[in-house]
């Protein structure tokens, strides 16, 4: 008898912490996502800063920012700027939606031969590319401006800024709500590449490479972890995956290059614009020194780890790598 007695204990509080479940549930179900809960708080400020930092114009070429919430519609490209504002769209592919403010399906397929290009040393550098069935079936959004004053427009629109872009080439624009990601598009400002005469073409693709490259590291980002907070880390990592089509490391006055060395591998670097050259030097001192597998493995942690352990995950430390860093910096690029 006893032992029916607590069966019908167990059952009757199982019906009632379901129902209790189901009630809470029911009160919260048309709440905000507290979008900010599940981030360790050193990743939640990292992505605030880098927020912070492009509207206010301190840094064009990358944009992640909070959303209250990334809904299933928000992953439609349906729902893209380009196909909003009628944008001349490439549709006939599987991975990407290029669009373009002029009719030009010469320079849409040449885009499209660019990407694909990127896919398999992208894989080998980064672990894998993030496929369109990775991210709920979204295609990688490319526009291409080729109009004066085009690639401002959709990067305001893409950002919901009327911050200045002129001065980049590239812009990789993100969103997160909570720990999901979502890559909202990537722009490249043909009009500005164009107008260099000499290896125009080389710097459009490097530059396709780059922001492509940024794709896929922060789509690769656990947000639930505590990752490294350094600009250096995702700028560099850019450059240098964009320096095998065409190697455009920023030239550093004698002032920026006695500043450089200054710098230490565990913060935001300055100069800012060291943060491209010295970051891409910094990947290029790895596999010169240790090999590309070493780089591999050391992008791999660096999705979901700080920099002191991403490093020790490959039998490195700070201290070890910096020395030999800055020793590779000032000998190849400084004497």
């Amino acid at each position: 008898m006893k032992k029916y007695v607590s069966f019908l204990v167990i059952l009757v509080l199982s019906a009632l912490w379901n129902a209790s479940l189901m009630g809470w549930y029911l009160v919260t179900r048309y709440e905000k996502p507290l979008v900010m809960a599940q981030i360790p708080e050193s990743t939640r400020r990292f992505l605030i800063e880098l927020n912070d930092r492009l509207l206010t114009g301190i840094n064009d070429h990358f944009i992640i920012h909070q959303v209250d919430s990334l809904s299933d519609d928000a992953w439609d490209n349906s729902e893209d700027f380009g196909h909003q504002t009628n944008m001349i769209k490439g549709e006939d592919d599987t991975l990407f939606v290029f669009y373009a403010d002029v009719q030009d399906s010469m320079l849409i397929n040449r885009a499209r031969l660019y990407a694909y290009d990127a896919i398999e040393p992208m894989k080998q550098l980064m672990g894998d590319y993030v496929y369109p069935y990775q991210v709920k079936g979204r295609k990688l959004p490319i526009y291409l401006c080729t109009k004066e004053g085009s690639y401002q427009k959709v990067c305001s629109g893409l950002v919901g800024s009327n911050s200045d872009f002129s001065d980049s080439w590239g812009l990789c624009v993100t969103q997160y709500s909570g720990v999901e990601v979502m890559t909202v598009g990537i722009v490249i400002n043909n009009h500005s590449i164009f107008t260099r005469r000499e290896h125009a073409e080389e710097y459009f693709k490097s530059t396709l490479w780059h922001e492509m490259n940024h794709y896929v590291y922060f789509q690769s980002l656990k947000l639930s972890r505590e990752v490294t907070p350094y600009v250096w880390v995702f700028e560099g990592l850019a450059e240098y995956f964009a320096s095998k089509v065409w190697k455009q490391t920023t030239d550093l006055s004698v002032e920026e290059r006695q500043k450089a060395l200054q710098n230490r591998l565990e913060s935001t670097f300055n100069p800012y614009i060291y943060n491209y050259s010295g970051g891409e030097l910094f990947y290029e001192y790895l596999e010169r020194k240790y090999g590309e597998r070493y780089v591999s493995q050391f992008v791999r942690f660096l999705y979901e780890q700080p920099l002191s352990q991403s490093l020790t995950g490959i039998g490195l430390g700070v201290e070890l790598c910096e020395k030999e860093w800055k020793e590779y910096v000032k000998t190849h690029y400084i004497d």
